[in-house]
């Protein structure tokens, strides 16, 4: 019953986002639906490193994860900042302190991220590399389905680098903490775009 109320939770956390993203589409399209998706697909690999706790204990634990993420434009500021809401959805697997197994559970992590300078616009063959670098920060929302569905509040930042003027890749660092069985996790991730939507409006 508690895990079947912690998905309610986190599918209307996860409406509520993508409510915004649309509501803020229209209004930076004049209150018209926007026809262009203006997003990027993406997939990482990484390392993650966690505690999770309960009654009795508590446990360490670390271990690869793959994600594949999709991000997409909400809110245009200029050429090179804007505002992008990030769905990732992938696997963690664990290694347990002082165990030999290795343990694997799905991760969902929701964000809302500010993106600047290198990355923040769409690729264009035509325009010169300007900048090489760019960032993005961004709170959000972590969720976990192991032995059981836990969900919390989590920050994503990191760095994007300009090799091309058409291809870019992400140094990514997220942390969070889930607020039923207080597990806290942090990782780091090289995140690669594996399809770019190519639009004149940017992400």
């Amino acid at each position: 019953m508690k895990t079947t109320k912690y998905l309610i939770l986190f599918l209307m956390l996860f409406a509520t986002v993508q409510g915004f993203s649309q509501r803020s589409k229209r209004s930076s399209n004049g209150g018209k639906k926007n026809e262009s998706k203006q997003y990027v697909i993406t997939v990482s690999v990484g390392m993650a490193y966690g505690e999770a706790s309960n009654s009795y204990e508590t446990a360490s634990f670390y271990g690869p994860h793959l994600i594949f993420g999709i991000r997409e434009r909400v809110i245009k500021l200029s050429k090179n900042y804007n505002f992008s809401t990030d769905f990732h959805l992938g696997s963690q697997f664990a290694f347990l302190e002082n165990d030999t197994k290795m343990y694997g559970y799905q991760t969902v992590q929701i964000t809302f991220n500010f993106n600047a300078l290198a990355g923040a616009y769409p690729p264009n063959k035509k325009s010169p590399i300007t900048f090489p670098i760019g960032f993005f920060i961004g709170p959000g929302l972590y969720g976990i389905n192991g032995t059981g569905t836990d969900v919390g509040p989590m920050l994503n930042l990191g760095f994007r680098f300009k090799l091309s003027k058409t291809y870019f890749f992400d140094l990514r660092f997220f942390g969070a903490f889930t607020v039923f069985n207080e597990t806290a996790i942090g990782g780091a991730t090289l995140q690669f775009p594996i399809y770019l939507k190519r639009t004149s409006g940017g992400r």
